[in-house]
């Protein structure tokens, strides 16, 4: 122990982190396995986490670790035991062994909330324990249980958009939505009658009024609801304009106008209002497409004077069609927008941005059910969707 301690310290501030981190890591397997000191053993395996997080299995010692330390100091090592055990879940979402250690966790430190979610997912998993499984029953709300405010953009933002949907690139997709929405905006389909178009403010049917309470916790403005009860299928909105004007069309189909209770329309509508969230919206109205997005992207950086590779013909067209449609007050902040996206690093990768802003509403449809099965079983169910690369049993493993 000594002779290494005496080798870590000889070691340059900076370079030679491999070294460092086989020092570090026999380190703390001495203190760990021949001196049973396991609060010098974790501070040395911490050390080494840092400087590689991708090693699972030192994830997993640090774990043990902690555990063994909770008793001693819950303070200090609560958060970092449930810290290890949620790396590791990000790893393996199925790794039920993490989530009966955070069960244990919080229920020994009276997160009483935080236990009952864990304990969902295990009820879920069908590897919940005795204990467990009465725990969930006994806490399990009876009936659909409504959001008591709106889900504000603040909230949204640090704690459910997925952590791949880089901010930046929301902010100038939210920025450029009304513009993009009118420039690509088509006529309604013939085949969608004024007949079949609801308002769901006033329309006493459940669909209708779960439609209302989910557009309003979400703060997205209202989409022209179609309903089709007789055709086969679930829900598709599409990017039209009626009188001159963006109206979004929400079609809805037989799928989720039959045998639905208000969790399954709350999951699904909550998934589906989120592509009326502005930054999604965009993506909506340039048809789910990843080329599209990218040309609207690249255009926009040619345009604050950023080289690009490409056309740039068509990105110029592009930039004059989204300009013209745009304020010069939404101009300033877009540009803005863009020096700091390229500032921090920004890359151009939509498929990334797109895949993490559909999961994103996935994450919004959990929230709003606010039960894990009930989510689960509607991503099955739900109809494939155009531009989507993520199976149904990936976005469970998200879920």
């Amino acid at each position: 122990e000594r002779s290494y301690r005496k080798m870590l310290k000889r070691m340059p501030a900076d370079g030679q982190d491999q070294l460092k981190l086989t020092l570090w890591q026999n380190l703390g397997e001495i203190y760990r396995t021949r001196m049973n000191d396991y609060k010098s053993a974790a501070a040395a395996f911490d050390i080494a986490a840092r400087l590689d997080h991708t090693n699972a299995n030192r994830h997993l010692i640090l774990a043990e670790l902690y555990e063994q330390l909770l008793d001693e100091n819950p303070d200090e090592y609560v958060p970092k035991a449930v810290n290890s055990h949620q790396t590791l879940i990000s790893v393996e979402p199925f790794r039920t062994e993490s989530y009966h250690a955070l069960y244990k966790i919080y229920r020994k430190s009276n997160q009483t909330d935080k236990a009952f979610c864990v304990a969902s997912v295990l009820v879920f998993l069908k590897k919940a324990n005795s204990e467990q499984q009465a725990f969930f029953d006994k806490y399990r709300p009876q009936g659909f249980v409504q959001a008591r405010q709106r889900l504000s953009e603040e909230t949204m933002r640090k704690h459910v958009f997925h952590p791949d949907q880089d901010h930046y690139l929301t902010a100038i997709m939210g920025t450029i939505a009304p513009a993009i929405a009118a420039w690509q905006a088509k006529d309604v389909p013939s085949s969608m009658s004024a007949s079949d178009r609801v308002d769901i403010q006033v329309e006493p049917s459940l669909f209708a009024r779960m439609a209302k309470y989910t557009k309003d916790v979400i703060n997205v403005a209202p989409p022209d609801v179609y309903l089709r009860p007789k055709d086969p299928g679930d829900l598709s909105l599409m990017n039209t304009k009626r009188d001159g004007q963006v109206h979004p069309a929400m079609v809805v189909f037989s799928g989720l106008l039959r045998g639905k209770k208000e969790q399954h329309l709350a999951f699904a509508l909550g998934r589906h209002m989120m592509d009326l969230y502005p930054p999604h919206y965009a993506y909506v109205a340039l048809d789910r497409s990843h080329r599209n997005l990218k040309d609207v992207l690249m255009a926009l950086l040619k345009g604050a004077g950023v080289p690009v590779p490409g056309d740039a013909a068509t990105y110029d067209q592009i930039a004059r069609q989204v300009a013209g449609r745009l304020g010069a007050a939404q101009v300033d902040q877009l540009n803005s927008l863009i020096k700091k996206f390229v500032a921090a690093g920004g890359a151009v990768d939509v498929k990334s941005w797109a895949g993490a802003a559909e999961l994103t509403s996935y994450r919004v449809g959990l929230l709003l059910c606010g039960d894990l099965t009930t989510a689960a079983l509607m991503v099955s169910q739900e109809q494939g969707q155009l531009g989507s690369a993520i199976s149904p049993k990936d976005k469970i493993k998200e879920l």
